[in-house]
């Protein structure tokens, strides 16, 4: 318990000795130590004015994770937040970005990205799709799922040797199985579960499986 008349106690609860000199002189904004393992966003710690030693975070945007570590290349890295002593865990696949939506009523469109990797040949990257009847694939539920309606299709990103991003752009369209299904149901509607993949390098990948919904 600190004495009234004691500038501080390192031995108080919550105070620290690195702080307090001798119970008379509290080192404010003095750098201090932290017995535990802090994350790798931590910048330090500093004495405030009741003694206690306080952590502080790096700066947001401070890296505190390298890119493309174990060699995935769809690996973004992560920055510290500015306010979090730990490390993010956000970024993981985000050096590879895809997705895939209806841009008409019988085409689909995927949209591949991956960053530009120095060691990374534009061979060896490619926009992949398919699509396959969903469970319920036709609407009115007279057809059964799984049977390849739009077929494979990979092609290699695009992109010149000094740009941050390659990317490939794919249009996905119905074969003529899926296109005879479709005008012969009653709803007029076919729903496919089709699945897209970004390939960057032998470990860098990412897919994305959603199903749509094409119409006559």
């Amino acid at each position: 318990m600190r004495d009234p008349l004691e500038a501080c106690d390192g031995t108080a609860p919550g105070e620290s000795l690195s702080c307090c000199i001798d119970c008379r002189v509290v080192r404010v904004q003095q750098s201090c130590e932290i017995p535990e393992v802090l994350g790798r966003c931590h910048a330090g710690s500093v004495c405030d004015g009741s003694a206690r030693c306080v952590p502080k975070a790096k700066q947001a945007g401070d890296i505190c994770r390298d890119p493309i570590a174990g060699g995935n290349t769809c690996d973004g890295g992560e920055t510290c937040d500015g306010t979090s002593l730990e490390c993010p865990t956000t970024n993981i696949g985000a050096g590879c970005e895809l997705g895939v939506a209806l841009v008409s009523r019988r085409v689909a469109l995927a949209d591949c990205r991956a960053q530009n990797v120095a060691d990374v040949s534009r061979k060896e990257t490619a926009c992949e799709g398919e699509g396959s009847l969903d469970a319920a694939a036709l609407v009115s539920g007279d057809a059964l799922g799984g049977e390849m309606v739009i077929d494979p299709i990979s092609k290699p990103l695009k992109g010149k040797k000094t740009a941050p991003v390659r990317r490939r752009k794919l249009k996905l369209r119905l074969n003529r199985f899926g296109l005879d299904l479709l005008k012969n149901s009653a709803s007029g509607r076919l729903n496919v579960n089709v699945t897209v993949q970004v390939r960057n390098g032998r470990q860098g990948v990412r897919t994305v499986r959603k199903v749509l919904q094409f119409r006559k």
